[in-house]
């Protein structure tokens, strides 16, 4: 077994304000930080903190050291069982990692570390702008080939019956949107008025466009 990197862990009660001291009151570098299960302190000199919240195990205000190996973590559990360490545990897994609880002759909390190993990420296919894109691509191309733009459209419906229901089922539809996307945009204290006026004109493109721009504050909200 050959330790490759030893690591002191800080149990906390709170990580936002464990975060705010080690950065903001030593004026320590965060290194990493995966949200409220481990962030790490950069102390200088190749020397890191890794803070954790607290447990029963391990209450707040308490320390662990933690030894990274170059050996998978079951070959190394079997190597300290053989020659006599206190393993407390095998073998659990906590965020990203892969941890053994033990502790040295004295009774101070140890644990080896193993990285676990990555999930295939699943590849997201933006839906909503995709839809917009292609959409809006089809629509203008319409516009363009049409002797009357987008008049066009209203003139060869309106010889036919159906061409009047066709235009009633949508407007209806619009409206069941512009329903939905006021309650929502009220819901996150945003202004609706602009998509449900340009919704008569542009048709599915405004509330499309609406869905688009929601999804990327979704995202800037959760990054």
């Amino acid at each position: 077994m050959t330790i490759t990197r030893a690591m002191p862990t800080v149990f906390v009660a709170d990580m936002d304000a464990a975060v705010r001291f080690y950065t903001g009151t030593l004026g320590l570098k965060l290194r990493a930080r995966h949200g409220d299960h481990f962030a790490t302190v950069d102390c200088g000199a190749g020397s890191t903190i890794g803070l954790h919240p607290a447990s029963a195990r391990h209450p707040a205000g308490s320390v662990a050291i933690g030894f990274r190996v170059s050996m998978p973590l079951k070959d190394t559990v079997a190597e300290l069982k053989s020659v006599g360490a206190t393993m407390r545990d095998e073998g659990t897994a906590d965020a990203e990692l892969n941890l053994a609880n033990f502790q040295d002759v004295d009774g101070t909390p140890l644990y080896l570390a193993e990285l676990r190993e990555p999930r295939q990420k699943s590849i997201r296919i933006p839906v909503w702008p995709t839809l917009l894109t292609t959409f809006l691509a089809y629509t203008t191309w319409v516009a363009v080939a049409a002797d009357y733009g987008l008049a066009s459209y209203l003139i060869a419906l309106r010889p036919a019956s159906w061409g009047a229901q066709i235009l009633l089922d949508l407007a209806i539809a619009l409206a069941l949107v512009c329903t939905w996307l006021v309650r929502d945009a009220r819901q996150r204290h945003r202004a609706a008025w602009p998509w449900v006026v340009a919704t008569p004109f542009l048709g599915s493109l405004a509330p499309l466009t609406y869905l688009v721009a929601r999804e990327r504050e979704g995202r800037r909200e959760s990054g």
